[in-house]
């Protein structure tokens, strides 16, 4: 049976049938740019002093607000932090100093560490347009899927991050080092999806607009673990950031199925799961179930994004009012 529905590399419910998101896998890789040497009177980089001070205070060197100029202040508390590390203590930030600074200041999940959270935050709001960012040291949803979609922006060149919303190293090279057109911030809505340990439960699902706010919040369940499934041999809900896009189409139920089967290519699917007509596939399905689904509990995933028909719908309207393309990030 045919059935017309929309995909967003999503696929979406019309009357009694099955409506989708299909997502795409993206690639990704880790490079670095240029430190930008600042010292005293350096201009047009308020940006990155900013940031600077805030990484300073976060090593109990600088106590002032920031203010984006590299001051007598600032100037000291980069001798003594280059003092600490053994550093030459010129009081001024090259690539030794920034990589020092940048080391031990891991940011993800649960850290503690509020001014480097801060300096991750202001740097997003003021140098790359996630406008809607607080700047409150609080590394939680917004913060970690305006990362994402940061990390994601420099999929498109040689120079991009891993996609995982953590910043470590290269990736605070990258807000630092990079300029808002080198990172290519094209407005695009994303997906933030966050599952307990394993996948295998309900977990929750965020939809943002291109400057970090949130338009949309709902469960989603999905899948940790092999169910046994006779023609895949992995369902496991993939990890990871993914293309996706909303568009017009007409699809076959009979060879696409109500979920879609991630990262496996044909030296996975065993002689058992061909026989019996399987395939392999890529990507990510989110969608919803009948016409009514308003229980989440007793559905089964198979690696999809299962979601009320009532959030999906929802989530289908606001898509289409944000337009053009997105991107959907996945973790645990």
């Amino acid at each position: 049976m045919k059935q017309t529905s929309k995909v967003l590399s999503v696929i979406l419910t019309l009357a009694m049938m099955f409506s989708v998101i299909v997502i795409s896998a993206i690639p990704s890789s880790a490079a670095t740019y240029t430190w930008p040497t600042l010292k005293s009177g350096t201009t047009g980089y308020a940006n990155e002093i900013t940031a600077l001070q805030y990484l300073l205070k976060s090593y109990g060197y600088y106590t002032p607000t920031p203010t984006g100029t590299f001051d007598a202040t600032t100037t000291t508390a980069v001798k003594n932090f280059q003092t600490s590390k053994n550093l030459t203590s010129d009081g001024a930030v090259g690539t030794n100093t920034w990589t020092s600074l940048v080391s031990g200041r891991t940011v993800k999940r649960g850290s503690a560490d509020a001014d480097a959270a801060k300096a991750i935050q202001y740097l997003l709001k003021n140098k790359f347009g996630f406008s809607s960012i607080v700047i409150d040291g609080a590394y939680g949803n917004a913060s970690i899927a305006a990362v994402s979609r940061f990390q994601r922006a420099l999929t498109g060149s040689p120079l991009h991050t891993v996609v995982d919303g953590i910043v470590g190293s290269n990736t605070w090279n990258n807000l630092i080092a990079a300029t808002k057109a080198q990172a290519d911030i094209t407005p695009m809505w994303y997906i933030y999806v966050l599952f307990p340990t394993n996948r295998n439960n309900i977990g929750n699902l965020y939809l943002y607009d291109a400057t970090g706010a949130q338009k949309l919040s709902m469960q989603c369940k999905g899948l940790g673990q092999n169910n046994g499934n006779w023609w895949l041999t992995n369902e496991n809900t993939p990890l990871g950031c993914f293309g996706a896009e909303l568009s017009a189409g007409t699809y076959d139920t009979a060879s696409y199925g109500p979920y879609k089967v991630v990262q496996l290519n044909d030296s996975q699917v065993g002689t058992a799961t061909k026989a019996a007509g399987g395939v392999a596939r890529s990507g990510v399905w989110i969608h919803s179930a009948g016409t009514n689904l308003t229980d989440l509990s007793s559905i089964r995933s198979h690696g999809c994004l299962k979601i009320k028909t009532a959030d999906h719908n929802s989530l289908v309207n606001q898509i289409t009012t944000l337009k053009g393309s997105g991107f959907v990030i996945i973790s645990e």
